[in-house]
This record gives C-alpha cells, structure tokens and sequence, in this order.
C-alpha cells in the first residue's frame, strides 16, 4: 500500500512460511530493503536501510537459517558501482544481522577500481553446507561485462561462509549477462549466462545487431564441463535477438532437481537486425548436463511478446514455467 516504488522482490519457503523480500523507495536514491514472514502476522523486517543501485536481494534456505544476498553501492551518484553484501538470520530470530561486504565490486577488476557487480545468483548444496555464487561483473567503460563464480564454505565456528577466490566463467573475449545457478541431487552446479554477440550489418556500415546465445558450465568432481579455457556450451546452436526497447537482453529461467536440469529464455529467431515476436524457448536435459534434448521447444506458442521465464521442477518430473 506504499506509495514508493518497489523492485526485485524474491522469495523462498520453508515449513509453513513464504520468506519474501524485496527493494522499496525511490529508485535511483536511498532505498530500503525488507523481507517479511508471509503469514506470521507480523510487519516486515528491515534488512539494510540506505541501499543504492539495483539491489537484486537472492535468499535462500540453509538447514537452520536464512541467507540473504544483495548489492549495494555507497551512495546514488556510484550507483552501478555495488560490493557484494552478505547477512543471516536464524528461523526463530526476530531480526536479521547486520550486512556485510563479501566481495568487493573491485575484486574481479583488479588493478583497476572501476566497475561494479550485479545480479548476483545463488544456490545452496544438498546439505545446506556451500554456497554457490554467480554474478554479472562491469568493468571500465570500454570493458566487457562478464560472468563470475564463487564459492562459499559454511565455517560453524565464525558462523559465516569461507570464500573461495573467483572464478571468471565468460571468456575474456566475451560479453556475458545475466547469469543463473542451480545445484541438483548429486551436488552437480548448473550455471547458464546470455552471451552477447554484435554483428555489423553490410548493407550499412557502422550499423550493429545483437545476436543473443544461451551459455552452460557445469561444475561437477570440482572439474568444469566444458573447461574454463573453452567458450561455454551453446544450449541452442541458433541465436536468439529481443526488441530494441525494454527489455533489450534475453532472460533465463532455471532448475535442477534429481538428475533434470531444465533452461528457459526468451527471444525470437531471424536475420540479423530482423524484427520479430520473442516467445519463450526451453531445453532439458535428464542425465545432470551431459546429454540435452534434441531441440529446444517453444514452450509458450503465443501471438505476443512473451518475457522473463520462470521455471520450477517438480517431485515428480514436472515442468512448472511462468511468464
């Protein structure tokens, strides 16, 4: 019932509750992020108050706790300038604890000091013990955004998660956005990221499409598949290309669950520069990445533009997608 704005809502469950959070106030200036117990009867908890950019707060259930995770830079003028931040709160715990810096947006850049992070991703193992990490890292001006991994190790003794150093999974030669993550039964990390590729148009110089590809690694035995120094797997051999307006990059959807992993987006195929109607298109894959389905299935058929895929797997094989 506010009257400020509010974006990037997440949610997890756990026992009876909802957990949601999500960002509220004015975007492009101080905001606030709060999460609420969905039918506990109580009024929402606030996270961390004077938070800047995009924010995109991921929670996700632990085996006793909730963790929470978000970017923030320092103030509205360094607002695509966000570190990484990082706080807990137990189940029977009325509030949350105070956020920290976990990864420094200049970490992934260094020695240089520009650039910031973005759309941070994660996913918990089986056990509840690691945390997996992925984001989308900006550089200087002229530098390419690309697609980095974390992992994290549950140390019960300082309560909080041991960092591993970071891994770049998008090649230096690559524009990489919009990465997802999601871990199956057997521990098997599935990440999956837009790589975005620009095409001069011959017929008129200085004139650039972009063509969009759906990348995949697969990190399983501590080894990745395909390796680091390899470009990722392309799901689908044919590009994809959204609309010139909003929004202008291809989006994921992504579970695992057993050995199923499953991978929508949306876009439209066609000629470079071509105008089309994006849909949204999903391939699967039943045996942990390995093997994926022959053709990618265009699971929403529709006459109008069709966005941002949501996707869950069931207990029992289902495919569960919203758009």
């Amino acid at each position: 019932t506010t009257v400020e704005s509010m974006w990037t809502p997440a949610l997890a469950a756990h026992g009876v509750y909802t957990y949601a959070v999500w960002v509220q106030g004015v975007p492009g200036s101080s905001s606030t992020i709060y999460q609420q117990d969905v039918g506990a009867g109580s009024p929402p908890k606030t996270v961390m108050p004077s938070v800047y950019g995009e924010a995109s707060p991921q929670i996700v259930v632990g085996a006793d706790r909730l963790h929470l995770f978000f970017t923030s830079a320092t103030s509205g003028d360094t607002s695509t300038k966000a570190d990484l931040y990082y706080t807990q709160r137990r189940f029977n715990a009325e509030n949350w604890i105070a956020p920290t810096i976990i990864i420094t947006r200049t970490q992934a850049n260094l020695p240089k000091t520009e650039g910031g992070i973005w759309r941070p991703h994660v996913a918990l193992s089986a056990d509840n013990s690691t945390a997996h990490l992925v984001w989308e890292q900006t550089g200087g001006t002229k530098d390419r955004r690309s697609v980095w991994y974390a992992q994290g190790v549950w140390n019960a003794t300082r309560q909080a998660f041991d960092w591993s150093p970071l891994t770049r999974l998008s090649l230096t030669t690559q524009t990489g956005v919009q990465p997802k993550i999601a871990v199956d039964g057997a521990d098997r990390v599935h990440i999956t990221w837009v790589e975005q590729v620009q095409i001069e148009d011959p017929a008129h110089p200085g004139t650039f499409y972009t063509l969009q590809y759906i990348n995949y690694r697969r990190l399983e035995n501590e080894q990745w598949s395909p390796p680091l120094s390899a470009p990722g797997l392309h799901l689908d051999p044919d590009p994809i290309q959204v609309n010139t307006y909003r929004p202008t990059w291809s989006t994921i959807g992504m579970d695992a669950r057993g050995n199923a992993v499953c991978v929508a987006w949306d876009g439209y195929r066609g000629d470079p520069g071509a105008s089309g109607t994006e849909e949204i298109l999903m391939r699967c894959s039943k045996d942990g990445g390995k093997k994926w389905d022959d053709q990618t299935t265009n699971v929403s058929q529709t006459t109008a533009l069709s966005f941002f895929p949501s996707l869950r797997l069931g207990v029992n094989g289902d495919v569960h997608l919203a758009w």
